[in-house]
């Protein structure tokens, strides 16, 4: 499943994963796809 490119305009991070460095990180956000696929019995 392709990314979104506005998928992040109404969603807020929900964690954030630490390098170990300290300096650099990445955030996590929300699933798009596996909530909405989760309701689809097929």
């Amino acid at each position: 499943m392709p990314i979104l490119e506005d998928f992040c305009i109404d969603k807020e991070p929900i964690g954030k994963i630490k390098h170990a460095d300290g300096e650099h990180f990445h955030f996590v956000w929300p699933s798009q796809g596996l909530v909405e696929a989760s309701k689809d019995d097929k």
